[in-house]
């Protein structure tokens, strides 16, 4: 997706290429997916919403890849503390397709079971 609700094939190529630079490699396209959140600058509670995810991922049986910071350009937004200070880290989690998911829309169905648990 591009972050805007707007479903488009992920680029496979450049995500292999991002996780491999952490150490991940990820399994066959079609066999994970990539959700993108909005954190909040908090570190701790960055960390507390990992554990969530992390949490309801393995609940749900699928495997939890790993996180991705998201680059930004806010080059053009205000400088002025109170706004900087609420601008969200942007950051991508990665998750594998649970074994025992036959078909891409059981996949996409635990997906989206999982999405709404998480939010």
């Amino acid at each position: 997706g591009d972050g805007a609700g707007v479903l488009v094939q992920l680029p496979d190529r450049f995500f292999r290429e991002e996780m491999a630079s952490q150490g991940v490699e990820l399994p066959k396209p079609g066999h994970y997916a990539v959700g993108h959140v909005f954190m909040p600058r908090d570190p701790e509670l960055q960390a507390h919403i990992e554990g969530i995810i992390a949490e309801v991922a393995q609940l749900e049986g699928q495997p939890l890849l790993g996180f991705r910071d998201v680059p930004v350009d806010n080059s053009s937004l205000s400088k002025a503390p109170d706004i900087a200070a609420s601008e969200p880290v942007q950051r991508q989690v990665f998750l594998g397709r649970g074994a025992e998911i036959e078909s891409d829309d059981d996949y996409e169905r635990r997906l989206y079971i999982l999405r709404k648990v998480i939010s």
